[in-house]
């Protein structure tokens, strides 16, 4: 039997809308219908319209009617009593209550009339004697549907009519819950919301709403992410699902924060907190445990937002268990530890991340159109509208609403002024988090928003190390308050809108005493400081980007005098040479200075010391030969000077215990190093392009470098008058050592044994020794771009941990006269476990002969004709390996490289199934399943029984033709264009001119009504190699062929531009400027937007031009500078078409 009641209420599930009643009653009449069933139908006829069953006629067909009350009712009442399951009727409606509560969310409240839950959910004792006489004659499959129906209804919280000694106050606590809950109903405010859905689906996933633990979860994440959002929308979902429900926000000022953790503040505290969740205004409560006393068998929902007060969670869930089963607790912070310190495991917090690009978009269009999509004309304006706000949610919204209504012309003049706006109401926001932290974790909030932002981890600590902060710690609490990211890489990075927030707490104390501040970061700021000499003993870093600079500075060294605590100076960017832009000291140890301008001026003596507590030094560009008396290095941790002027950097021994990197990279002057042997701690040296260093053996082997123990990398890449190594030292702590470039080296260096990786590219060294053999720990040999290797040991192959090596000899030309220009011919990718000792060895000893071989890094593939991956047992699980892998198929694909399989002493079922189980794994990545894919597909060589010798010679015979099998030279080229049909030659000449680097899809609906098969052109040109599609769809045409086909265009009317098809490029901009007449057959323009407005105005240029089907346009705007193709079908006017850009 079954009752319904109606009403015209609005609110509505997100899954069940415009239901045509709110209550659906189902119980058995005998049993309860003179008692519980009046009393309810009583109490809800005060609110609502009760459908009875006893008002339908009889005889009529009462299933359908019944089907459709319940899926128009929004909440079910399911009244359950001995005799409920002796009726097939009420068992029937059961399970389609509980199948509409499934898959449309309907409310379902069981009340358990003088019946044990528990013979319910299990069918035992009376009921289930009653429930199994019914089942008889009943099929099997509708009887497991009553069972489970069953089942799953017992188990959701209800009343028991056996706890109520009067019904009437059963009633009236049944009614007042449906009451709620028709008030809290899930509702769609949230439904159609950007992004929401997954947030929900992850969500959904962490609470485990049907497990019957009482759970407790964080959410996590940056300040304006959209976390508060996120919880509202769960709360709207889910409350209507609970006996309880409460959202505790900054609103509920009785709740939001504790003054003290006293008695009788926690017990004011739970009074609110009950009298929200059981909403009775007027409870009172005499002690703690009643909390669990009212809510320990309720099925509760409570969701904290923005919480930070360990006090006030305390007070409310100081323990799970004073909440009944199936309750959930949802914390929302911007705190990870705060949440961790709650017993929030890492696995139960949801980290709320930026959305992605596209979500972005959609989200700003959304606030800003109303539509997820800019409208026509404005998706240039909308993408870097969207790249101002930093992809931040919060940032969005005020930024889109600020936008809404505006026309086009008015965005570029707006929008500077509303992102001032817009970043000052966002600051409000995010301060409040900036207030809550420690002054130590304040000051390196403040230090890695002026200057350490998108720096490495380590490199902050170093540079922060004698300060009083407890830098790591102080990183791991920013970290933990999403203050900073820290990536896996170790790269420490905030947010823009939190970068500015800090550069303002800096700004604020002296707005108009810049020279007081911590840190100085404004340019002209910077030059007002050092021209006039008003920076203090505040000043702790300066950051000068000298490509904004707009005058000449000059400065004397005395300006330092007052900055006492100066730690970090950096000065970086490049000068405007159009610019009068100079850096002029009046008093330093040189006696003249060359400018840019190759002017000489005279210098004085130093008499100031730049402060001793300097840790860095970074000056990009350097003008001066040396360093200036003044600088002291006594601390210095880092000294970062390339592209500078420095003949050398200071006489005679500094202490230098304190360094840890040196970075001279192309100063092309350097002629010799200062003595270093008091920098003890130093873990870098880059010396790469210093052209001029020829003191390396004379000034360091006996008084520097033998010192530095903790020397980690060492890089003099192209040091081209380096002779010589010094021989006698072992720097034990050296890793990498790069010499590529020296072009006058001919010894092998022994300065280390523990090496891992040596590059000795285009050196004049003419053996590699049997003395290779003591670097033991070389992985990476790299000998490339020689001619003088004459001989190799044999000891290379007795290095225990050796993983790559590559050897190469110069370009040749074969008898065709077609010349290779790959720099290597065979890349080997394979696993050292499996295959160092026996296969590399043959095929060193086989390709050494007369050829080359390559077997490198990844950056090496691409340098490569072809590639050799030997599939053996421990490939698969090498990363590096599959890493390389995924490199070559995808080169393979891109430059028709040739690649190579060849299973090494391994099962090639066996493998072939490794392949396909990491194929089917979505969890590992799509290109590296498809890059298997590929593999696995490729003839290749298996040898089972190895003869390594062998097997070398008969791949070399069978497939590594030395002589370059790709097609190179022009003539060739040519050759095949001319063999293509006419549609396939014109479609290349559009791809050359006008479509290189277009997706697929844009060139076919580009070219859709020009009456050929586009698609099969394109085909076909792929099949000849003459383009590339890459994974993205891509159309890619190499330079040399993109050549032949702008020639092809140009060649009939070279002396005629006007009767060209196609324009391009600068030529474009040129030619358009003179044309007037006989352009009848122009098809396609580019040129730049910007440059030719002025140019252009005169309309009759282009009125010729009947045939203008695609015009390029570079535009440069406040946006910066992107390439479009236009479909400009009809035009006539060019001036109108750009005026509306």
């Amino acid at each position: 039997m079954a009752s319904s009641s109606s009403s015209s209420s609005s609110s509505s599930s997100p899954m069940i809308t415009n239901c045509a009643h709110e209550v659906f009653l189902s119980f058995r009449g005998h049993d309860v219908r003179r008692k519980f069933r009046s009393h309810f139908l009583k109490e809800l006829d005060r609110k609502v319209i009760t459908f009875k069953d006893d008002e339908m006629e009889r005889g009529h067909s009462i299933a359908p009617e019944l089907i459709k009350a319940i899926q128009g009712s929004r909440i079910s009442v399911v009244a359950f009593s001995e005799n409920f399951a002796n009726s097939s009727w009420c068992l029937d409606e059961l399970a389609e209550i509980m199948r509409c509560r499934e898959e449309r969310g309907q409310i379902v409240i069981p009340i358990f009339y003088e019946v044990d839950p528990c013979h319910v959910r299990y069918q035992t004792h009376a009921f289930g004697e009653i429930f199994e006489k019914t089942c008889e004659g009943i099929e099997e499959e509708k009887k497991h549907m009553w069972r489970q129906a069953l089942t799953h209804a017992a188990n959701i919280a209800g009343e028991d009519s056996r706890n109520w000694p009067d019904e009437a106050k059963l009633v009236e606590k049944v009614v007042n819950d449906v009451s709620r809950k028709l008030n809290s109903t899930a509702s769609n405010d949230f439904e159609d919301m950007v992004g929401i859905k997954s947030h929900m689906k992850n969500m959904n996933s962490l609470l485990n709403l049907e497990s019957e633990e009482v759970l407790m979860v964080g959410v996590w994440g940056l300040c304006g992410v959209g976390k508060t959002t996120i919880g509202r929308a769960l709360f709207s979902q889910l409350s209507c699902q609970f006996q309880g429900s409460m959202f505790i926000d900054k609103t509920k000022k009785n709740l939001t924060r504790a003054k003290s953790d006293d008695y009788n503040t926690q017990l004011y505290l739970q009074t609110q907190f009950l009298a929200e969740v059981l909403d009775q205004k007027d409870i009172k409560i005499q002690c703690l445990r009643a909390l669990e006393e009212r809510l320990g068998h309720k099925r509760v929902l409570v969701v904290f937002d923005d919480m930070d007060d360990h006090v006030l969670l305390n007070a409310l869930v100081g323990k799970t268990t004073w909440f009944g089963p199936r309750s959930r607790i949802v914390v929302i912070s911007e705190d990870r530890e705060f949440l961790r310190a709650r017993g929030i495991g890492s696995d139960r917090i949801y980290e709320v991340a930026l959305p992605s690009g596209e979500l972005a978009l959609q989200m700003f269009c959304r606030c800003a159109f109303h539509q997820d999509s800019p409208p026509d004309g404005f998706m240039e304006l909308a993408t870097e509208a969207v790249k101002l706000t930093g992809n931040l949610p919060l940032s969005l919204n005020v930024l889109g609403s600020s936008l809404k209504g505006m026309k086009k012309e008015e965005w570029a003049d707006r929008v500077p002024e509303l992102r001032i706006r817009m970043a000052k109401q966002i600051d409000k926001t995010l301060r409040d988090s900036y207030d809550r932290l420690k002054e130590e974790d304040k000051a390196i909030f403040r230090h890695i928003a002026c200057l350490f932002n998108h720096k490495p981890r380590d490199y902050v600590i170093r540079l922060l190390e004698d300060s009083k902060l407890d830098v790591d710690v102080g990183l791991v609490t920013l970290a933990e308050r999403c203050l900073i990211q820290i990536s896996g890489d170790n790269i420490i990075r905030m947010h823009e809108f939190l970068q500015e927030m800090g550069r303002e707490i800096v700004r604020q104390p002296c707005i108009h005493e810049p020279g007081k501040r911590e840190f100085l970061m404004e340019c002209q700021e910077i030059c007002d400081i050092l021209a006039k000499g008003t920076g203090t003993k505040n000043v702790l870093g300066i950051s000068l980007n000298l490509s904004e600079m707009k005058n000449k500075l000059c400065f004397g060294e005395e300006v330092f005098r007052g900055m006492t605590n100066l730690r970090f100076l950096r000065i970086y960017g490049i000068s405007q040479e159009d610019k009068e832009i100079s850096l002029e000291f009046r008093h330093l140890n040189l006696s003249t200075f060359k400018w840019w301008d190759g002017s000489l001026k005279p210098l004085k003596e130093g008499k100031y010391y730049m402060g001793r507590q300097l840790r860095l030094l970074e000056w990009w560009d350097y003008p001066m030969e040396r360093l200036p008396s003044y600088i002291c290095a006594e601390n210095l941790v880092e000294l970062i000077m390339p592209d500078s002027l420095l003949m050398m950097l200071w006489p005679g021994v500094q202490l230098l215990n304190n360094l840890k990197k040196i970075d001279l990279r192309r100063s092309k002057r350097l002629f010799e190093l200062p003595n270093l042997s008091t920098a003890t701690n130093l873990e870098e040296l880059n010396l790469e392009d210093c052209w001029s260093l020829n003191k390396m053996q004379k000034t360091v082997t006996s008084s520097s470098i033998r010192y530095l123990k903790k020397l980690r990398k060492l890089d003099m890449k192209r040091c081209k008058e380096l002779l010589l190594l010094p021989t006698d030292i072992d720097l034990e702590s050296l890793h990498s050592l790069n010499l590529s470039g020296c072009s006058k080296l001919e010894s092998f260096p022994h300065i280390s044994r523990n090496i891992s990786i040596l590059v000795l590219d285009e050196t004049k060294i003419e053996q590699v020794p049997g003395r290779i053999e003591d670097i033991s720990g070389l992985n990476y040999l790299l000998m490339t771009g020689f001619s003088n290797l004459k001989y190799i040991s044999s000891n290379i192959s007795k290095l225990k941990h050796f993983e790559v090596m590559l050897f190469t000899v110069d370009t040749r030309t074969d008898d065709s006269g077609i010349v290779d220009n790959r720099k290597n011919d065979v890349f080997l990718s394979f696993h050292r476990e499996d295959v160092r000792k026996a296969f590399v060895s043959y095929l060193h000893k086989e390709f050494m002969r007369d050829q080359n071989l390559a077997t490198n890094v990844v950056n090496e593939i691409r340098s490569s004709r072809i590639a050799i991956v030997i599939l053996a047992d421990n490939y698969l699980s090498s990363e590096r390996c599959l890493d390389e892998l995924v490199e070559i198929i995808e080169c393979s694909e891109e430059t028709g490289q040739k690649v190579i399989p060849v299973y090494y002493d391994v099962d090639t079922v066996n493998i072939t199934r490794q392949i396909q189980d990491i194929v089917k794994t979505e969890s590992y990545p799509q290109k590296l399943r498809q890059a298997l894919t590929t593999v696995a597909e490729l003839q290749g060589y298996k040898f089972s029984t190895w003869d390594p010798e062998t097997a070398v010679r008969q791949i070399r015979a069978d497939d590594i033709s030395f002589a370059p099998k790709e097609l190179f030279d022009m003539e060739t080229l040519k050759e095949q264009f001319n063999g293509l049909e006419w549609k396939e030659k014109v479609l290349f000449c559009h791809i050359a001119c006008f479509f290189n680097n277009e997706t697929y899809e844009n060139v076919t609906q580009l070219l859709k009504d020009c009456g050929s098969d586009v698609g099969g052109s394109l085909e076909i040109l792929y099949e000849k190699s003459l383009i590339q599609i890459s994974v993205e769809t891509v159309i890619i045409m190499r330079p040399v062929l993109q050549k032949i086909g702008r020639d092809e265009v140009l060649a009939e009317f070279i002396n005629v531009p006007a009767n060209r098809q196609f324009l391009m490029d600068t030529e474009g901009c040129d030619l358009l400027i003179d044309l007037t007449d006989n352009t009848k057959r122009m098809y396609g323009i580019s040129f730049n937007v910007s440059e030719m407005e002025e140019r252009l105005a005169r309309d009759e240029r282009l009125n010729g031009m009947k045939r203008l089907k695609f015009m390029r346009m570079y535009k440069d705007s406040l946006y910066g500078k992107e390439v479009r193709v236009h479909l400009v079908i009809g035009l006539h006017s060019l001036w109108e078409r750009l005026s509306s850009i």
